[in-house]
């Protein structure tokens, strides 16, 4: 594949398709959906080079349904750009122009502007050729406004839209001929054998006969295709008022026209014809080998059957007894579980019992302290003091949650809270001071200002690092952890 790829891009045509079939088989079975979009394609090019335009709408229909999810915009681009090429060279007008237009869009997404340029200028021909002279020449104007990309692509539109200018209904001689010579002598285009005819045709209609004569002479004496000239011999003869030499030449063209669409029809059939048998053919082997399979798979899941039950058998009577002592395993652990629960139960109670008195208790403290505090103040009223004495003993009263204390802080909560203090110095052997300082303030139950003010935190920080706490506990495996949880909030 890479080295179909490195001969694409450097425009080296090849037909030898053998260069890809081992892409072809390794991709069909590995890789993403890009890598058999991008296979398909290259095949699809291969197939147009050697002139296999039928195969090469398959592969590229193919490729196009690989890269239905791809963000290769690029690579979608070039697929429908190919199959606007192919469906050109069939003269299916309204297929060539509908990818025409989706290659552009692709383009524009991959930020592709000579690819988008370039194949706006194939559009706007398309338009043409269907006679939607108004599509063709708004899609020209915006081709044009476009700084030009390629000089060799450039010369290949001006010619195209010369010969724009002499199909529509109002030619417009004087313009077809200033384009071409645009082309020629700006962009040094190549003119191909119809470009000097349309040429020669425009020279005619701008009165210059003797000039239209000597093209087709010279392009006639090359003795390459003569319908093509014909074409524009009839035009040019018609123009002149030579109407019996016209319709002579019209009658050839029509006679070449219609033997060359009897022997396309013929091939069509005889391809068609071929395509019938092979396929049939292809059909009744792969019919066969579907039989084969199926008898295969039959006694292959009647051996499995077989095997099954037979293990079925084998394995129930052990699978019983180690169940029965299974249970029985089981009950006796339950029985255990059960004696253990209605022990904790117990001590449970008599804890919440402690905490009932604990709790009547420090009521009882705070409504002292409340008092302390008014007495202190009636004491002072009048006398200046009484800030300074109700600070102190605020202070005295807040100090047992100061940094200072917290020994003592954790003393009086483990006193009180059957260890918990002691137990989580166990259960998290990486916490620093800080840390359980911030869980004893929490467990004493203060709200997330006072602890924003004593830890020197912000509110938000206290609930962050509670939330934090929370989650490290639940991940410990310690059968405290839902003791230490019932009191942290």
């Amino acid at each position: 594949m890479l080295l179909t790829t490195a001969l694409d891009r450097n425009r080296i045509d090849t037909a030898d398709q053998s260069i890809l079939h081992p892409a072809l088989r390794y991709y069909r079975r590995h890789g993403t959906d890009d890598d058999r979009m991008k296979t398909f394609y290259y095949q699809a090019v291969i197939q147009m080079n050697a002139g296999d335009y039928q195969q090469a709408v398959g592969s590229l229909l193919t490729a196009k349904e690989y890269s239905s999810d791809s963000e290769d915009f690029l690579f979608r681009g070039l697929i429908s750009s190919a199959l606007s090429d192919v469906y050109a060279k069939n003269y299916n007008y309204s297929e060539k122009i509908a990818h025409a237009r989706e290659a552009c869009g692709f383009f524009r997404q991959a930020d592709d502007t000579l690819r988008y340029w370039n194949t706006l200028g194939w559009l706007a021909g398309y338009y043409a050729d269907c006679d939607d002279w108004a599509k063709s020449d708004s899609l020209y104007a915006e081709f044009l406004s476009i700084p030009c990309q390629d000089s060799l692509a450039m010369a290949r539109h001006l010619l195209n839209m010369a010969k724009v200018c002499m199909r529509r209904p109002e030619v417009d001689p004087q313009k077809g001929v200033g384009i071409f010579r645009k082309a020629v002598e700006d962009y040094n285009g190549r003119p191909s054998l119809t470009d000097y005819c349309v040429y020669a045709y425009a020279l005619e209609m701008s009165g210059q006969g003797k000039a239209a004569d000597d093209i087709f002479s010279k392009v006639e004496a090359l003795g390459l295709d003569a319908k093509l000239i014909n074409v524009w011999r009839y035009r040019v003869l018609k123009h002149r008022g030579q109407l019996k030499d016209a319709l002579n030449m019209l009658e050839r063209l029509i006679d070449s026209q219609d033997s060359t669409m009897i022997l396309t029809l013929n091939q069509s059939v005889v391809r068609a014809q071929s395509d019938y048998f092979q396929a049939k053919s292809e059909l009744a082997e792969k019919n066969r080998r579907l039989q084969v399979l199926a008898k295969w798979i039959f006694v292959l899941l009647a051996v499995i059957v077989f095997l099954g039950l037979s293990a079925v058998y084998v394995f129930s009577k052990r699978k019983w007894a180690r169940r029965v002592g299974e249970m029985s395993a089981i009950n006796d652990i339950v029985s255990r579980r059960l004696a253990e629960e209605q022990n904790v139960s117990s001590a449970n109670e008599l804890a919440l019992g402690n905490l009932r008195r604990e709790f009547v208790r420090a009521y009882k403290r705070q409504y002292s302290q409340l008092n302390d505090l008014c007495t202190e103040y009636w004491e002072t009223v009048g006398s200046g003091k009484e800030k300074d004495r109700i600070y102190l003993k605020v202070k005295r009263i807040v100090s047992v949650i100061d940094g200072c204390n917290q020994r003592k802080l954790e003393r009086m909560i483990n006193e009180n809270l059957n260890g918990i203090m002691k137990k989580l110095r166990c259960e998290l052997p990486d916490a620093t001071d800080n840390d359980f300082r911030f869980i004893a303030l929490n467990i004493l139950g203060f709200d997330a200002k006072t602890i924003a003010r004593v830890m020197g935190y912000t509110v938000q920080s206290v609930y962050t690092k509670r939330v934090r706490l929370r989650s490290w506990i639940s991940k410990l495996d310690s059968e405290n952890k839902v003791f230490f949880l019932d009191f942290i909030g």
